[in-house]
This record gives structure tokens, sequence and C-alpha cells, in this order.
């Protein structure tokens, strides 16, 4: 019974968590996640749980640096090609009309 409320606990504790994200970054923690909880499984096979818990939060925390980076470089690209402007289309140099 403490395992369940353990597990419960944990699952509100990471829907809260990730309910200020975007979209993209919940993908990146949740593939972190599922990585390194597999991952900490096989390697404490020993204590399979305690090595999934350990890592996944491991996993999930790497996954959401890794969309935030990716995140922020596309941004910084999309700003730079397009100059500041809202235009749909990129040109590198000013358009006159």
């Amino acid at each position: 019974m403490k395992q369940v409320g353990f597990f419960i606990l944990m699952v509100v504790l990471i829907a809260t968590a990730m309910s200020g994200c975007t979209p993209y970054h919940a993908q990146g923690i949740t593939a972190g996640a599922l990585v390194g909880g597999v991952t900490g499984a096989i390697v404490d096979h020993r204590e399979p749980a305690r090595g999934a818990l350990i890592g996944g939060t491991l996993g999930g925390f790497a996954g959401g640096a890794l969309a935030e980076m990716s995140y922020r470089n596309a941004r910084e690209q999309s700003y730079y090609y397009n100059n500041g402007r809202s235009e749909s289309y990129n040109y590198p140099y000013p358009r006159y009309r």
C-alpha cells in the first residue's frame, strides 16, 4: 500500500511540474524519463524500482534541458532570419515595396 501511495504522489508531482511546460518541453521530458527509467531498471537489476526512479528523474531533467536548448536555438534562428519581422518569408536583405 505504501508503494501505491508513493506512485500516486510521484504522478501528481510530475503532472504538476509539467502543467507549466509547452507541449514541446513535455515531449522532451516524457521521452527522457522513459528512456532513463528503462535504463535505470536494467542497470540496477537487484532493485529495478529504485533504478527506474533514479534513471527516470535524471532522464526527465536531461530531456527537458535538451528540449529547452533546441527550442531556444530554433527561436533564435527564426529571429535572425526574419530580422525581427513577423513575416512568413525569410529574406536575408530588406525588401522594399
